[in-house]
């Protein structure tokens, strides 16, 4: 099980990992934490949910703040592309921890992405004719106003 530590308290992530190593920096509000893979191009394995964790903790491979975006409305951006039964290829460039528990992952183009739900992945890739509709930020407001996803 994966372990992410929240004010000095675990809480349990439904992740298989012999590893404790996802940390959230966040004081105990309902907050927004983004984590930003720097070198995932460098190395010479996939990085999956794991190694991202791994590598991003031990070895500072992480740009991480805390967002100024709200959680469930990204989430509901996300909602709107086509949902699939896996992702092919799936680069793991970003994710989204909302009050250390909840976590959707995307891909460096944030038109591939992993929403967690009760420990178990949802799939969804945006493709033109996925419906994506009109909001404060949506998931490609992201990269417009946010100089962290460019």
């Amino acid at each position: 099980m994966l372990t992410i530590a929240c004010n000095h308290k675990p809480l349990k992530d439904n992740i298989q990992s012999k590893q404790n190593v996802k940390e959230c920096l966040l004081d105990g509000k309902n907050e927004l934490m983004g984590y930003n893979f720097l070198y995932n191009n460098d190395y010479s394995i996939a990085i999956n949910e794991t190694r991202f964790w791994i590598f991003g903790k031990q070895e500072n491979e992480f740009s991480y703040r805390k967002l100024p975006y709200s959680y469930e409305l990204i989430q509901k951006s996300v909602k709107t592309f086509e949902k699939r039964d896996s992702l092919k290829e799936f680069h793991y460039k970003y994710a989204f921890v909302n009050n250390c528990k909840d976590t959707m992952y995307s891909d460096y183009s944030l038109k591939k992405w992993i929403v967690k739900v009760g420990g178990k992945p949802h799939f969804y890739e945006y493709n033109r004719s996925s419906q994506v509709k009109s909001d404060t930020l949506g998931v490609f407001g992201l990269r417009i106003y946010d100089v962290f996803f460019k």
